[in-house]
């Protein structure tokens, strides 16, 4: 069954790309550009987007804590 997942605009831009990229219809250095990103950080996204998914693209951080609380400094 298929999960529901929550993205923001910015991953949902970077979901079409990816499967762009997979379709071959868009290259990496075409996706940096149009995501105004680097090429390294395409090919990370990519390699996130191979191995899970959607989900990939996905913040790990979104819904926890931050570890540093200004009001303690």
């Amino acid at each position: 069954m298929d999960e529901l997942l929550t993205m923001s605009k910015q991953e949902i831009t970077r979901l079409e790309a990816m499967q762009r990229i997979k379709d071959k219809r868009l290259t990496q250095k075409e996706a940096a550009g149009m995501l105004e990103l680097s090429v390294r950080q395409v090919k990370r996204l990519y390699r996130a987007y191979k191995a899970r998914g959607a989900k990939g693209l996905i913040s790990a951080r979104r819904g926890k804590r931050a570890t540093t609380s200004w009001a303690q400094i």
